[in-house]
C-alpha cells in the first residue's frame, strides 16, 4: 500500500513540490476570508428576484450577456 509506505516514511515531500513559505491560511482562498453579507446587488426586472440569491445569479447572466 503506497499510502502506509510514505506514511512509514515520515510524509517526506516530492523535491520538485513549490514550497512557497506561505500557509494556507495566508492564500487568498474563499474559504479563509471573513463572512460578508452583501447587500444584493440591482437587477431588472427587480420582481424576478424569488429567493435571496436571484438577484447575484442574474447579475452574474447580465454580466456575461446571457
Amino acid at each position: 500500500n503506497h499510502l502506509a509506505t510514505w506514511i512509514r516514511m515520515g510524509l517526506p515531500m516530492p523535491e520538485d513540490s513549490p514550497n512557497t513559505g506561505r500557509t494556507s491560511a495566508e492564500t487568498p482562498h474563499w474559504a479563509f476570508q471573513p463572512i460578508q453579507n452583501p447587500s444584493p446587488p440591482a437587477v431588472r426586472p427587480s420582481d424576478w428576484s424569488l429567493r435571496g440569491m436571484d438577484p447575484f445569479i442574474l447579475k452574474g447572466l447580465e454580466e456575461q450577456k446571457l
